[in-house]
């Protein structure tokens, strides 16, 4: 699955823009009272997310990726931001490091071995009562017919694998079947894009 990003980075952009600029927008709102706090975007992609808390005045961003080539186009736009080529599961930040984490539409993607490495690490490198905002997919009574029907189809269209763990993620509940409330408060939750994707802010306990 990661060669597929690498490959993908040159268009990765021009083809999710207009999905998920809406997205960056309704992150950088739901964060506006941690402007000047320590901030990592775990599998931040090319960085878009970054790159817009930047131009509305966020500072102290931090990125880490798998993905060399993603990397590398978010590193082009000369934004003040600090970017790491590393594993989401396994990184190199010491203990209660960042204010706030967040990601975006990562988790459903891969397997669960994984998505609990890379929670059990957040939960390691976010400060004590620091917030953990994830945005993901979820589809449930809640959620519009056109949700219901679309979502799937673009998640197949990504290949065998990540419409595997989409599956996966999906009959599990999502983030609530995926959140230990004892690590990590749900504080407030949001829908949109016809109420099949979430954004849920967290505070770590």
């Amino acid at each position: 699955m990661q060669s597929e990003y690498d490959s993908a980075a040159t268009i990765y952009d021009t083809i999710l823009f207009p999905f998920l600029q809406p997205i960056r927008k309704a992150v950088a709102r739901e964060l506006l009272t941690f402007k000047g706090k320590k901030l990592l975007d775990l599998c931040c992609g090319t960085g878009n997310q970054l790159k817009y808390l930047a131009s509305q005045g966020y500072t102290d961003l931090h990125g880490l990726d798998l993905s060399k080539p993603m990397l590398e186009i978010g590193q082009k736009s000369h934004t003040p931001i600090h970017w790491y080529e590393e594993n989401a599961a396994q990184t190199s930040f010491e203990n209660a490091t960042f204010d706030v984490i967040t990601s975006t539409l990562a988790l459903h993607e891969k397997d669960r071995v994984v998505q609990e490495a890379i929670l059990a690490e957040t939960y390691r490198i976010l400060k004590d009562n620091g917030t953990l905002l994830l945005v993901d997919f979820i589809l449930d009574n809640k959620s519009s017919w056109l949700a219901h029907k679309a979502i799937p189809i673009v998640e197949r269209m990504a290949g065998l694998e990540h419409f595997t763990n989409f599956k996966s993620f999906r009959t599990a509940r999502g983030l609530v079947g995926l959140i230990d409330p004892e690590q990590f408060q749900e504080r407030e939750s949001n829908r949109m894009l016809f109420r099949g994707i979430v954004l849920i802010r967290y505070q770590k306990m």
